[in-house]
């Protein structure tokens, strides 16, 4: 005997909070909402073809509502007594729609709004802008071929920034640029914008050398360390930057860690 399912509120959906792992509410028919570890809700519907169990996204709420995805549910079932593999219609929809890669960029970056840092997101925002879009932003996302990357990537070194200082070493953010890559054409793959393989066909190593790291010796005379911290203890500027150099000093942290470091992370 089936299980009676109870149907879902617009209310319980909106109270619905995340957990350490992910899990499901269902609404009948197949009909479920799947919420996310980090907040978000995706619509999906479980059905059966040719005797196989078959899933497919129709959105993330709020943009599609509960009454929507009841709709998108009433349509699937249609296709299904027609005849009509609804992935397969989805793929035609997508070989019939071109997007261009900076839709598919924006798309990406409104998707993770909500999950990253502000400044963060600004940085992605920037790299898409400054580094991305004037190669390739305006081709179709499924005809980027692994040259347009390539010239994206050894273009980085020619791009000028305010923050660029001459003779820089570009390595670490064409590596930056080429994960963000990645992630854009990962999240449009999964969201049916393309189905182009094509940063699977590039080795990042082969293809952006690695950026030279310096070791540093390390302070180990107990003379030394101690006319460090008497030099910290004689510094005259801020009382801030003095209590910092104490705790770099004390902790053996990176600056940038400390820098950015919140009350809540220290004990």
């Amino acid at each position: 005997m089936a299980r009676t399912v109870k149907p879902l509120s617009d209310n319980e959906i909106k109270k619905a909070k995340p957990k350490e792992k992910e899990y499901k509410l269902f609404d009948g028919g197949g009909l479920h909402i799947v919420i996310k570890p980090n907040g978000s809700k995706l619509w999906r519907i479980k059905y059966r073809l040719d005797g196989k169990e078959k899933s497919k996204s129709i959105g993330k709420y709020p943009l599609v509502s509960l009454q929507e995805a009841r709709e998108k549910l009433t349509q699937l079932k249609k296709q299904l007594l027609d005849g009509i593999n609804p992935n397969e219609k989805k793929k035609e929809a997508v070989e019939e729609k071109p997007h261009p890669f900076k839709e598919v960029a924006a798309g990406y970056l409104d998707f993770k709004v909500q999950e990253i840092a502000h400044s963060y997101y600004i940085k992605q925002e920037r790299r898409v802008e400054v580094y991305i879009n004037p190669i390739i932003g305006d081709i179709n996302v499924d005809e980027i071929v692994k040259a347009d990357i390539i010239r994206l990537i050894k273009n980085i070194a020619n791009v000028k920034t305010r923050s660029s200082k001459p003779d820089a070493n570009k390595s670490e953010t064409a590596r930056i640029v080429f994960n963000l890559l990645e992630q854009i054409f990962r999240w449009g793959l999964h969201n049916d914008m393309t189905s182009n393989p094509v940063m699977q066909t590039i080795d990042k190593n082969a293809l952006i050398p690695k950026k030279e790291v310096v070791h540093y010796s390390a302070v180990t005379d107990e003379r030394e360390i101690k006319q460090i911290y008497r030099m910290i203890e004689e510094y005259k500027g801020e009382a801030s930057t003095r209590n910092a150099l104490k705790f770099l000093a004390l902790s053996g942290l990176r600056s940038g860690n400390v820098r950015g470091m919140k009350w809540g992370r220290s004990e």
